[in-house]
């Protein structure tokens, strides 16, 4: 059984999520996502923090059929993958990393499993929500 890893803040869940998790789908039978926590996420999201806080976002990405699983993790600052990622890669035996093509894989060093960087879906992010959402309300 293949089992493919995504990992992301998962912000306002929109087309571009759901056709990356489509075509991870082709690549494995078991798709897991990480979720970010909160805190990394507020650091983390350069263009401005997530909308929906991460118990919001882990709910809303386990409601989606293409997901086998789902979890809340960290990021480690040295690079490496945090104890949540670690455990779930024990316990589920991740067989690729997959995430959208505008990802650097710096965090997964170490972890000694392939990426596979999928098309980026234009015209859709969750930072172009946030910036419509909060153009509709100044």
């Amino acid at each position: 059984m293949r089992v493919a890893y995504l990992s992301g803040a998962w912000d306002l869940l929109h087309r571009g999520h759901i056709v990356l998790l489509e075509r991870a789908s082709a690549w494995a039978d078991h798709i897991v996502v990480g979720v970010l926590k909160d805190s990394e996420a507020n650091r983390r999201v350069e263009k401005s923090p997530p909308a929906q806080s991460e118990r919001e976002r882990l709910t809303a990405i386990r409601a989606v059929h293409l997901v086998s699983d789902a979890f809340l993790y960290h990021t480690e600052d040295d690079g490496s993958y945090s104890p949540e990622i670690q455990a779930e890669h024990a316990r589920q035996h991740f067989s690729v990393l997959i995430h959208g093509s505008d990802f650097v894989p710096t965090e997964y060093l170490g972890m000694g499993l392939p990426i596979l960087l999928l098309p980026y879906t234009e015209g859709i992010s969750s930072s172009a929500l946030r910036k419509q959402l909060m153009g509709a309300h100044a």
